[in-house]
């Protein structure tokens, strides 16, 4: 009832400049390895030509396939459909994964918007191979080996290809990555690690070895665990340092000139409690009109946060809530003051870059009644105007947002605004947003809901949408899903308003099978309605098509591809053309360091009337050399056929390399050919890095540990390097001559231990261990270990009864030993 209540209220558009919208199922299911193809709409709301960049986020370690980085056009109340390709790493965890697709404007960052896919990994069950042995503790710098054992327990032959994956990646030799066994055989394969002779604290490396066989449903794999120890623990620098970074950089393009940029940033703490953190970035001259690919707007920005308020000053987006303000670009300032449950803020802005200049003055409360509820209430303030933003007017607007969260079962997020304007008009200065997601036995739901009225003028104006998905559990390895996303402009149908009263729906359901955690069969049916509301109406279209899919992952190559065919028909002249569509894409990794893609589509466009089709072909790759030097290199041809056929070519390549001392340059540069201009465009651009590490304030309460480890043989004192030392979880290690340093330590009393591997059985320190030192502020405690050759004690007890001699006189027998008695060795300090 809530779902028929929600869809059947009226709709209408945003218009802010910009819109993206997610033209594809909102959750895709996939497993490990994978690749997620997903479709956005955006739409230009703007009455002249704009150059938007998209700017994609994804969780860690997923990867980028298409599109390539480079800026789009488009034209007044133009829409685009971007396909975004993404590579699922194979140790993405299980559970749901966010990816949003936003774009911005080159010139003006206010005109921005983005949209979210959430996309849902299924477990996948691990079988443990063994490890026959494993290093205990590694000197930083040296080389480790172990031996994993692989056993084949099945009753045939198997050709089995072993991984191995490090974190912290460290480079690795593997003895066999690709072994034969029959059944019930075993082998042994070993495996070298070199680690960092770098390393300035004690860290813990995970070494993954991972068998995969092509009958095998599961990949089968064994983690384990070396410490690894520095030769100096600890930060020896009395200064306690924000790291910051200065850039210069150079840019330009063909028929534009050059020109120079410098940049000033850092971010971090300014205190040892990690309580006090700041965020700055100080950029200028602008360059964008240098480089559309690599010039950047002048932007200066500072930020303060701490346990009880955060501070904004400078360029920045000021954000409000969802109805009101979610990307407010501009000069200002900002101040958010926050308790345990209590959270008030405000801030004030004004635009940049634009010929009528307006600002905005914001503020809000919230109060946490319990875990499980809170309210909010937000203020919002528009003075001037904007001829480039419709809903950029005066006008203040208010909302109050309730959220309420019950677990995995139900999150429910709400908003109510209204808007008080001189614009004219009675009524119609309502908005509202409601999100509903959550879990129930194994189906997993989405649904939102937003809807401004032609008088609200908050972020969201004359505008409605809807978005709605389920997924959910067939049989065993089969799925379902459902996936409804509704959207409309200008419902008015005021032709002042704009051109165009848009109405978009597209209705997808599908099902996934699993043929094996490697293989996915997909299988959509879509319906895709476009039509314009006003009249005479500008188009009408219709498309019904059904799309099968299969993706495969080879371990180290994932291949997707999809076929889909199906009619569209174009209602306002009765014509109707066939859809065909087909597209492929591989990501390969041979290794930690390198990566390669390829994709290619083929066939219709989305929501364009008659048969145009277009094709695409892009090839990238990522190295990593000598673990310094990055280059990144892409190439993609893009071609539509329609009444003028249109091809353009872009080629993309970028370096950077490292030094030893931290500094780093970088140089690159993009290659447009297109045959429509029949022109060819070059930008390219060069920068130089310096790390800083900015002296804040001097450390308090901070004290060392220094000493000296020798061996006493027959009068001498030899140095013994590579004994490890341990204390409270740490460790460190002394070097050639015998001595180590423990720096950055907390006044206090602490027991050091030697580590009896590391100095070997046959030594031992003369000193009781473990051994108790105090530390005090501000200066280095000394202290001397001296070892000497250990020895062996043979304790025999033995069992005696008395007796008498011949003679009449006492006396003892021996009458054998005593099994399991308990000895006690003491020499006072020592037991």
């Amino acid at each position: 009832m809530l779902l028929f209540l929600l869809l059947s209220l009226p709709l209408l558009a945003q218009q802010h400049g910009v819109i993206v919208r997610l033209a594809t199922a909102r959750e895709p299911e996939l497993t490990p390895g994978k690749i997620v193809t997903a479709s956005f709409a955006v739409s230009s709301q703007l009455s002249r030509d704009e150059q938007f960049v998209e700017d994609i986020t994804l969780p860690e370690g997923w990867q980028k396939i298409a599109p390539i980085d480079q800026p789009f056009q488009l034209h007044p109340n133009e829409q685009q459909v971007r396909v975004v390709v993404i590579s699922v790493p194979l140790n993405a965890a299980s559970g749901e994964h966010e990816i949003r697709y936003g774009i911005k404007s080159r010139k003006d960052y206010a005109v921005t918007d983005s949209a979210p896919l959430t996309v849902h990994i299924l477990p996948v069950t691990k079988v443990e191979v063994l490890f026959v042995d494993k290093p205990s503790l590694v000197v930083a710098g040296d080389t480790y080996e172990t031996h994993v054992k692989v056993i084949n327990r099945g009753n045939s032959r198997e050709s089995i290809k072993l991984h191995v994956q490090s974190a912290p990646t460290y480079p690795f030799q593997i003895e066999h990555p690709a072994i034969e066994l029959g059944a019930g055989d075993s082998q042994t394969v070993r495996v070298t690690v070199d680690t960092d002779a770098t390393l300035n604290k004690r860290i813990t490396q995970s070494l993954k070895v991972t068998a995969e066989t092509s009958s095998m449903k599961e990949p089968v794999s064994r983690t384990l665990l070396v410490e690894i120890v520095p030769k100096i623990t600890g930060d020896s620098d009395p200064w306690f340092r924000l790291p910051a970074q200065m850039r210069f950089t150079g840019v330009g393009q063909s028929g534009r000139g050059a020109g120079f940029q410098m940049e000033f940033s850092g971010a971090g703490n300014l205190n040892e409690q990690g309580t006090q953190k700041i965020d700055f970035l100080l950029r200028g001259p602008d360059t964008l009109s240098k480089s559309d690919a690599f010039g950047l707007r002048d932007e200066y920005r500072v930020s303060y946060f701490d346990q009880l308020m955060d501070v904004h000053v400078g360029d920045r987006n000021y954000t409000l809530s969802p109805l009101t303000e979610r990307y407010g670009y501009g000069r200002g300032a900002e101040v958010d003051l926050h308790r345990t449950n209590t959270a008030a803020g405000a801030f004030y802005f004004e635009s940049r870059w634009r010929k009528e200049t307006f600002n905005e003055i914001g503020s809000f409360v919230q109060q946490d009644f319990t875990h499980l509820f809170t309210m909010r209430a937000n203020f919002l303030a528009k003075e001037g105007h904007s001829g480039f933003l419709t809903n950029a007017l005066p006008a203040n607007i208010y909302s109050f947002q309730p959220q309420l969260h019950l677990g995995k079962a139900l999150d429910i997020d709400f908003e109510y605004g209204f808007s008080d304007s001189d614009q004219p008009g009675h009524d119609q200065n309502r908005a509202y947003r409601a999100q509903f997601k959550g879990q129930l036995s194994g189906v997993d739901y989405s649904l939102e809901r937003i809807y401004a009225q032609p008088r609200y003028f908050g972020y969201y104006n004359n505008s409605a949408s809807t978005y709605g998905t389920v997924a959910f559990p067939i049989y065993k390895r089969l799925r379902g899903n459902f996936s409804y996303n509704d959207y409309e402009s200008n419902l008015a149908h005021d032709p002042s308003r704009s051109p165009v009263a848009n109405h978009e729906t597209l209705i997808q359901p599908g099902l996934l099978y699993n043929l094996s955690s490697r293989t996915d069969l997909t299988l959509q049916y879509r319906h895709i309605l476009r039509q314009d509301m006003l009249k005479p109406t500008e188009f009408n279209l219709e498309e019904n098509s059904a799309r099968l899919g299969i993706g495969h992952s080879f371990g180290r190559l994932s291949v997707q591809g999809f076929l889909e065919g199906g009619v569209a028909e174009d209602k306002l002249t009765g014509k109707d053309h066939n859809v065909e569509r087909t597209g492929l894409y591989l990501t390969y990794s041979p290794s930690a360091s390198q990566s390669y893609s390829a994709f290619g589509t083929f066939g219709s466009s989305y929501f364009i009337s008659g048969a145009q089709r277009s094709t695409t072909l892009g090839v990238s790759a990522k190295w990593l050399l000598f673990h310094r030097l990055t280059v990144d290199a892409s190439f993609a041809k893009n071609r539509y056929d329609s009444t003028v056929a249109h091809e353009q070519n872009t080629a993309y390549v970028t370096a950077s390399y490292t030094f030893r001392n931290g500094h780093s340059v970088a140089l690159g540069g993009r290659w447009i050919g297109d045959d429509v201009t029949h022109r060819n465009e070059t930008s390219a651009f060069i920068s130089y890095t310096i790390p800083l590490s900015l002296p804040i304030r001097k450390k308090q309460n901070v004290g060392s540990i220094r000493g000296k480890i020798f061996e006493s043989d027959d009068s001498l004192l030899q140095p013994v390097p590579r004994a490890v030392l341990r204390w409270d979880g740490a460790a460190a290690v002394s070097g050639a001559n015998g001595e180590f340093e423990l720096p950055g330590l907390k006044p206090g009393s602490y027991k050091l231990r030697l580590d009896q591997k590391s100095i070997g059985m046959n030594r031992v320190a003369t000193e009781p261990m473990p051994l108790q030192v105090e530390v005090t502020n501000g200066r280095p405690t000394q202290i001397k270990l001296k070892l000497v050759a250990a020895c062996t004690l043979n304790v025999s007890v033995e069992l005696f009864k008395a007796g008498l001699t011949a003679s009449g006189a006492n006396t003892q027998q021996q009458a054998g030993g005593i099994e399991a008695a308990v000895v006690e060795i003491t020499n006072g300090p020592e037991t």
